[in-house]
């Protein structure tokens, strides 16, 4: 009986050892960002910000047909479309708070451009990403913002094939993953240099 249970034990222990390696396989990222910081993190992941603005309800406006207009398909009559004009007058201009929602989604590809074509890449297949930025004048008043930047990229991809871009817009991503002390979360704009192992 201890024999056999012996047998069994190795062979738990063979197939646990031979499926570990390929489990904790983890990709990880080294970046240094324009400031001169280095961090290294694990899990690797890209996310894009967004702001979800409800539309607006014009007070005192004429129902639409869909809310249940009276008349011709719910077409305004001349009272209510200068009732309804009298009363946007200064609807825009309104404090009250407006009701947002911030959200997050998360990003599967990077878009790169060259010579007005862009190139969609999925994030797992980029193995290296060199960033340049350029300073050039804003068309803003200096009071607001005298300089933006342009970015330009060089990727490898995990194929070992490459990619120039002239062009790439950051927006709102931000790069995620773990770090030594937590999780980080980096604006993607604030990356210079890019390598991950995976």
């Amino acid at each position: 009986m201890t024999r056999t249970l012996l047998v069994v034990s190795l062979a738990l222990a063979v197939v646990m050892a031979s499926t570990l390696p390929v489990g904790s396989q983890e990709v990880v990222a080294d970046v240094e960002t324009w400031r001169g910081g280095s961090v290294r993190i694990t899990q690797p992941s890209l996310d894009v910000l967004y702001t979800i603005v409800p539309r607006r309800q014009v007070p005192g406006a004429a129902p639409t047909p869909a809310t249940g207009g009276s008349g011709a398909a719910g077409a305004p009559t001349a009272t209510s479309s200068a009732s309804s004009g009298a009363s946007m007058i200064g609807f825009g201009l309104s404090t009250a708070p407006i009701d947002v929602t911030q959200s997050r989604d998360r990003l599967s590809t990077l878009t790169f451009v060259r010579d007005g074509i862009e190139t969609r890449v999925p994030f797992e297949r980029i193995a290296d990403l060199v960033v340049e930025r350029r300073d050039v004048a804003s068309s803003l008043p200096p009071y607001i913002r005298p300089t933006h930047a342009q970015y330009s990229a060089k990727a490898v991809l995990t194929d070992g094939s490459t990619i120039d871009a002239t062009s790439v817009s950051f927006g709102m991503i931000i790069l995620r993953g773990t770090g030594p002390q937590g999780a980080i979360e980096l604006p993607l704009e604030e990356v210079k240099t890019l390598k991950i192992k995976r």
